[in-house]
């Protein structure tokens, strides 16, 4: 959902420093929401994909997706 509203694709993957998203479904995604600055681990090198996302972290989410940096999101162009 995120990545269709923020249009991820217009960002190239970098290299995270999680280790625990490989082969994972959405691996993909995370790398694209990482190189936006959408998304921060739990842990310097730690995601955790299977875990329960809190409030704040949604939170978190909704400020950074709604940002009026053009670069973050092309909803309001």
């Amino acid at each position: 959902m995120v990545g269709r509203i923020i249009e991820l694709n217009n960002f190239t993957a970098t290299t995270v420093p999680f280790h625990d998203i490989d082969h994972t479904w959405n691996q993909g995604n995370i790398e694209l929401a990482f190189a936006a600055g959408l998304i921060e681990g739990r842990k310097a090198d730690q995601f955790v994909p299977e875990g329960m996302v809190t409030r704040a972290e949604a939170t978190v989410l909704l400020i950074r997706m709604l940002s009026l940096d053009p670069a973050l999101n092309t909803m309001f162009k």
